[in-house]
């Protein structure tokens, strides 16, 4: 009785833990039901013992064959899940054990006619997902019966004469049972609620069958075969089918920019050979990271730190923001050759986040320096060390984070002109691409985010360039510099590709046609000819239109001498990225017109066009304050016939 007691507790603890865990996990109702099935009860008895009936004749039992009979089983089931994989399945219910014991001594066959019933209570795991969604469970659990039906009647053949009732003999008992339970089922859905389930399992008992120790070499292991019929107390919730992840890329647009700014289907290159001049600006900033005192590997190159120790000024790349990189070097070379030509740099701060850190600007200007006299042997006396209280004297707009960025810097000037004088690459001949700003514009469809993406631009074997990066790029810009195209019809051929985060990923390809005009063709087809210079002026401090003493210096010795009485001068005006955009574009043309007007003024034959292009095309990489300081500016563009 205290087995049955303990072990009462014990399933009441289970079935309340069961429901605590539901209520934190809904992905399985609760559920309530019925079972049913039958039973094969495999009797395997080994005993002998003997007994006088009311006529005082002795029987002597001895029973070892085993039997097989069919049973029943009935009850209720409730179903607690503890997670879409786990259920908790309590069952009561009547479990039938009957069985016909037979034995053979001394020419007499006898028999014990059992009918056994047991109450049974059942606390069953099942674990289900173990193929998927199939439906298929496995289920482990106990078997607890108190017996209800116990009479055991004795008869021998051949009368077939009835002795005794061993029950009421007291020989006979039927004690609780206990048995461990391991089967399988398969649940079907019948509708959103109602399932029907059926289920196979075996019970081996750990107990005998009678309390008497006469009979304890009798146990009963069990098949059953059976169905549940249950139904939810609550619809289960909606399945979130996880979407197969999947991508698909393609190139929605190819533009190029006019001469005006407008943009426009990309359909062909234009390469053509040509006598070709180039004036590059050079800054006189070097800017800093936030709270720092030494430039990033972004903002400046500084070749003198690198392994080889080297800076040669005809190794430059003929690219506007590769030589701001390497404004340091430049000026340490510049000043090795000017012996007499005096420096003089002057630190600053943003003014707001490192508002107060005066220090921190005169150990930026002391870094550079302190370069300038290692990498070079310039004579420390030659180079002036300045601070200022916060902001450099012209600053960019406090009011954007990009124009905080540019205000840590360092400034440089000197008394001799050129030391930051602008850079000239001059030859005979280049291959100069019309247009030479492309924007490709892609498009990715993907149910993840994009991990990274890649624009490989090929002409033939030559890989003219690769850009990539992370997440979903909207437009990507090349500029095409002189001679980075080859010298044939070859087209541009493209390969865009993405990968999400789940491995995903697809690409795309295209191409460009190329006509490439060689100075041969041109002699050959009596093309026209023609001289191009282009010149690229930083003339404009932030949010400004006038026309710098410096720059024009640069108009009068560089630009004026190269105009013809037959050329054209196309004057372009841009701005930063900062700002308003047509705002910015109504800047640029004020930056135009300023040029245009100071070059009438000098030069009368020729025929001047302005373009004002503001944002709209940034020709430089505005993610750097050294692009964004160059994109301030107005390009003139000098073009001859010969």
């Amino acid at each position: 009785m205290k087995k049955t007691l303990f072990f009462l507790v014990m399933l009441s603890a289970l079935i309340s833990f069961s429901i605590a865990l539901y209520s934190q996990n809904e992905d399985r109702p609760v559920s309530l039901g019925v079972y049913g099935g039958l039973n094969y009860n495999m009797h395997n008895p080994d005993f002998n013992f003997s007994i006088r009936d009311n006529l005082n004749a002795e029987h002597i039992f001895s029973f070892n064959k085993n039997k097989n009979e069919l049973g029943f089983n009935i009850g209720g089931i409730a179903n607690f899940p503890i997670s879409n994989m786990f259920v908790i399945s309590a069952r009561l219910g009547y479990n039938s054990m009957n069985g016909k014991l037979e034995s053979f001594i001394n020419d007499t066959s006898q028999y014990i006619n059992g009918k056994i019933g047991y109450f049974e209570i059942s606390p069953i795991l099942q674990i289900h997902e173990i193929f998927d969604n199939s439906g298929f469970y496995l289920l482990g659990g106990l078997e607890l019966g108190i017996p209800v039906v116990k009479k055991y009647d004795y008869y021998e053949e051949p009368n077939k004469d009835y002795i005794t009732d061993l029950v009421d003999m007291e020989l006979l008992d039927a004690s609780m049972r206990f048995a461990g339970v391991i089967g399988a089922g398969y649940e079907i859905p019948l509708s959103e609620t109602v399932a029907l389930t059926p289920e196979a399992s075996f019970r081996m008992p750990f107990t005998k069958v009678s309390t008497n120790a006469q009979f304890d070499k009798w146990s009963i292991p069990q098949i059953r075969f059976g169905i549940n019929l249950t139904f939810g107390l609550s619809s289960p919730p909606e399945k979130i089918v996880e979407q197969q992840s999947s991508i698909k890329v393609r190139m929605k647009e190819v533009n190029y920019y006019d001469s005006e700014g407008n943009k426009k289907p990309m359909e062909r290159l234009n390469v053509e050979e040509i006598q070709y001049m180039e004036l590059f600006p050079f800054l006189s900033y070097v800017f800093f990271p936030q709270d720092k005192t030494e430039p990033t590997a972004q903002d400046q190159a500084l070749a003198m730190n690198t392994q080889t120790g080297e800076f040669n000024l005809e190794q430059l790349e003929p690219e506007a923001i590769s030589i701001n990189r390497h404004t340091l070097d430049v000026i340490g070379r510049r000043m090795e050759e000017i012996k007499n030509a005096e420096l003089t740099i002057t630190g600053s701060t943003d003014g707001k986040i490192e508002k107060g850190k005066d220090g921190l600007a005169l150990q930026r200007a002391e870094f550079v320096k302190d370069y300038l006299v290692k990498s070079f042997d310039i004579n420390p006396m030659r180079i002036n060390v300045k601070m200022t209280s916060g902001l450099p004297d012209k600053p960019s707009t406090s009011a954007d984070p990009e124009g905080v960025a540019e205000n840590r810097r360092v400034t440089l000037s000197s008394s001799n002109k050129d030391i930051l004088a602008p850079i000239i690459i001059k030859e005979d001949v280049r291959r100069l691409a019309n247009p030479n700003n492309i924007e490709f514009i892609p498009q990715i469809e993907s149910t993840d985010s994009i991990k990274m993406w890649k624009l490989e631009l090929f002409q033939g074997r030559d890989n003219l360039k690769v850009m990539s990066g992370e997440g979903n790029e909207e437009s990507l810009s090349w500029i095409i510099f002189p001679n980075e195209l080859s010298d044939s019809q070859a087209p541009v051929e493209y390969f865009y590709s993405a990968e999400n985060v789940k491995g995903k990923s697809d690409q795309i390809s295209g191409s460009i046609p190329v006509d490439y005009i060689s100075q041969k063709r041109k002699k050959q087809e009596d093309l026209p000819d023609k001289t191009i210079s282009k010149f690229s002026l930083v003339l404009f401090d932030f949010d400004k239109a006038e026309v710098s003493a410096e720059d024009r210096k640069i108009l009068d010795e560089h630009v004026i001498p190269a105009i013809k009485f037959n050329s054209t001068v196309e004057i372009y005006g841009y701005t930063d990225r900062i700002g308003n955009e047509e705002y910015n574009r109504k800047l640029s043309q004020k930056r135009a017109k300023a040029v245009e007007d100071y070059l009438k003024a000098k030069i009368k034959p020729a025929s001047f066009k302005t373009f004002a292009i503001g944002e709209n095309n940034l020709i430089f990489n505005n993610d750097s304050p050294i692009g964004r300081q160059l994109s301030r500016t107005v390009q003139i563009r000098i073009v001859t016939p010969k």
